[in-house]
């Protein structure tokens, strides 16, 4: 993770992350699509012109997939990595090949040892009560990223 690797006393309310940029290419689209979310909206220009999509969409799972990478490789370079504990994910509008998106990280929380236990341990009673968490709200936003983001 390079020079830049974050720990818990480098993370605070208020401070900012944008990721780089991720071009979406059609072929990766359609090529994620075919083996794991292979509906036609997703896989054929002609078909996905006549969807609720009008036109051809990447998979969400795609999206959250290339928003995992772009939070890991740059986002937020966390010493002992990033562990999903759950969350909440939403796609209002579709992404189409060619889109530049990123991340924006506007919000955090931070739950010492004794929250974080009871936080984890509702998803996993077994979780190792050492370990804080850090609850990033992120957005992927679809354009190139703007000054101040």
């Amino acid at each position: 993770m390079g020079d830049h690797t974050l720990y818990l006393d480098d993370l605070y309310v208020g401070r900012r992350f944008t990721s780089g940029t991720y071009r979406m290419e059609e072929a990766d689209m359609v090529r994620f699509a075919a083996e794991f979310d292979p509906q036609p909206f997703h896989l054929d220009r002609r078909a996905a012109e006549s969807s609720v999509f009008q036109g051809l969409a990447a998979s969400g799972w795609y999206t959250a997939s290339v928003a995992m990478r772009l939070l890991v490789t740059g986002g937020l370079p966390l010493a002992e990595g990033i562990v999903g504990l759950g969350g909440e994910i939403a796609w209002p509008k579709p992404t189409r090949p060619g889109d530049m998106v990123h991340l924006v990280r506007p919000e955090i929380e931070i739950l010492l040892p004794a929250v974080a236990r009871d936080f984890r341990r509702k998803r996993n009673p077994q979780s190792p009560p050492s370990f804080s968490v850090f609850l990033p709200w992120l957005d992927f936003i679809n354009r190139e990223p703007r000054e101040g983001e």
